[in-house]
């Protein structure tokens, strides 16, 4: 049985791995947004910065709180049981880890949405409002980044509040009824996210379009800088989609076909959301030029160091 191959133990090693890896490639690609972004990719920076600490954010609460492991049975219950830290600190704090990973992860999608739509109009549309005032694009991001994730996030998780049936002497687990409007309340995110991934994909199709039509009228160092913003936000977004269609066949298969597996599957799913974190991570340093220029420094200073740290050890042991 799959369960028994992945088990709990073999999970929190490939996490805990994975999560260490994302904690050293995460923190080199802050400072490199924050210090190396150019001054053309300005208007970007925040979003940049935003959507690597969303994966921040939901990989440290996994790492440091603990992760769980998700039960379906066959009368509809789905149980919740906490590992690490989360059964020690009450049962309020297992929901207040869910509303900020589910901001994080709402966050992802969406911030890799505003690049493709600021993009849009910054290309498309250069003389809109949204493209020359930054109050406006403030105002959006707020929106967008804040307000929508938290209600939704506040949603869901008065839904699972609503229909839990904990036992208060069992802090570890905690068991929900799953009814007929949580179905359409998902159907209904669902269905946003497609529209979300849909029109992202438009504003990208036509900003690729714009731009291949009127590249041959600018500089070379203009054309460089364009075709370089292109592909990072297509490769972030093409991480994001791989990383969330992907789970999809899995996931029909165990909550129709075996409930047995949705523990696996969920395992899996947060294992493979910090590896896209990694990806994502590693791809922006590599396709911004600063940035890469940045690790390559970098590397051949640590190239010297060991160098000298070596013939200095050499030295040593000769006298």
């Amino acid at each position: 049985m799959l369960l028994d191959f992945y088990s709990h133990f073999l999970h929190t090693v490939c996490l805990s791995t994975s999560a260490a890896v994302f904690a050293v490639v995460s923190v080199f690609t802050s400072y490199a947004i924050t210090c190396r972004t150019p001054s053309a990719l300005k208007a970007y920076k925040f979003l940049f910065f935003h959507l690597n600490g969303s994966y921040q954010m939901i990989i440290f609460l996994t790492g440091v709180f603990g992760p769980f492991d998700i039960t379906a049975h066959e009368n509809g219950m789905v149980t919740f049981k906490f590992c690490g830290l989360l059964p020690v600190l009450g049962r309020i704090w297992p929901f207040f880890e869910g509303f900020l990973a589910l901001i994080s992860f709402l966050n992802v999608i969406l911030c890799i949405w505003m690049s493709f739509l600021y993009r849009y109009c910054q290309v498309c549309h250069p003389k809109s409002l949204y493209s020359n005032s930054p109050l406006l694009q403030r105002a959006a991001n707020v929106v967008v980044l804040i307000v929508i994730p938290a209600f939704l996030a506040a949603l869901l998780i008065m839904l699972v509040w609503m229909h839990s049936l904990d036992d208060p002497q069992t802090e570890a687990l905690l068991t929900v009824r799953i009814y007929t409007h949580a179905y359409i309340i998902l159907g209904a995110l669902l269905l946003f996210f497609v529209l979300v991934i849909i029109s992202g994909a438009t504003f990208n199709l036509r900003v690729i379009w714009v731009l291949e039509t009127s590249l041959s009228l600018v500089c070379e160092k203009t054309r460089s800088m364009q075709r370089m913003l292109t592909i990072t936000l297509v490769v972030q977004s093409s991480i994001s989609l791989a990383f969330g269609i992907i789970p999809v066949g899995p996931a029909i298969y165990a909550i129709f076909l075996d409930n047995g597996a949705v523990t696996v599957f969920f395992r899996m799913f947060f294992l493979s959301f910090t590896f896209q974190g990694i990806c994502h991570c590693v791809t922006t340093v590599l396709l911004v030029k600063p940035y890469k220029e940045l690790l390559i420094s970098v590397l051949k200073r640590m190239k010297v160091w060991n160098q000298a740290t070596t013939t200095i050890a050499v030295k040593k042991i000769a006298q």
